[in-house]
């Protein structure tokens, strides 16, 4: 499957959009003070390793005073391979908190080697520490692909317009790679199950933008229960084509 930027929403929203966002990380640059409230303890599944932590900052846009903090589970790949992490934070509510807020959240995020990133954030009582934190994180091994019996095949029940997974980040960096994904289909028409990735683009937004798809899109087969692979390509040739156009999106089309 192609990940394709076409025409179909204006490419001057999507420069503001840009601009906008440019704008606000400079704003919060000077707020993100953070302060660790949980040391670095290194953690191993198999041959995965990394570290983890839990920091405390301003909930910049998220609260209305200085009683509630943002709390962030920070992870590091401590290996020379990406791997795909799973985090876990629950904190103290706080009554601050702009939106419905939750005092708990579960993410999922691919890290690449040597490098680290929030896996979670969530906003709490700031004089407080968080209740529970967790972390996990598997190996992603390069793959052949799997083999999967003749006249099975998986495809996208309807064209999926991708405007919320191909990042905006990524768009305005330029990012583009390939990612392979794994997963079940546990139903004729389903979205993917126990979706793991195989390869990986090297940009950790476009991994998490592939495996939220996988999970999300509605998929059709007739091989119930068979397990699949999915590579989706994440191109940005398109977009460029489009700027002259009067409506951008992007959608994915059969390779």
């Amino acid at each position: 499957m192609r990940v394709v930027p076409t025409a179909s929403g204006t490419w001057r929203n999507v420069c503001l959009l840009a601009v906008f966002q440019t704008f606000s990380l400079f704003a919060y640059a000077g707020h993100d003070k953070r302060e660790v409230v949980v040391p670095s303890a290194p953690r191993v599944n198999l041959d995965a390793r990394w570290t983890e932590r839990v920091e405390r900052g301003v909930a910049f846009g998220y609260c209305t005073n200085a009683e509630c903090a943002m709390f962030y589970l920070v992870v590091r790949n401590d290996t020379g391979s990406a791997m795909q992490c799973t985090g876990h934070l629950e904190v103290v509510p706080t009554a601050n908190a702009k939106g419905p807020g939750s005092d708990h959240e579960e993410q999922e995020l691919v890290i690449q080697p040597g490098t680290e990133d929030t896996l979670v954030s969530l906003p709490g009582e700031a004089e407080t520490k968080p209740r529970r934190h967790a972390s996990n994180c598997r190996m992603i091994r390069p793959t052949d692909g799997l083999e999967t019996p003749a006249g099975c095949e998986v495809d996208f029940e309807h064209v999926e317009t991708l405007g919320d997974f191909y990042p905006a980040g990524s768009v305005r960096r330029q990012e583009t790679g390939s990612v392979t994904v794994e997963f079940t289909v546990a139903a004729e028409r389903a979205p993917g199950s126990d979706v793991e990735l195989a390869a990986s683009s090297g940009y950790s937004a476009l991994d998490a933008a592939a495996l939220k798809l996988i999970r999300t899109a509605p998929l059709r087969t007739s091989c119930v229960g068979q397990r699949f692979s999915k590579t989706l390509h994440f191109s940005l040739e398109k977009a460029w084509q489009a700027i002259d156009a009067s409506r951008w999106n992007t959608y994915i089309t059969p390779e």
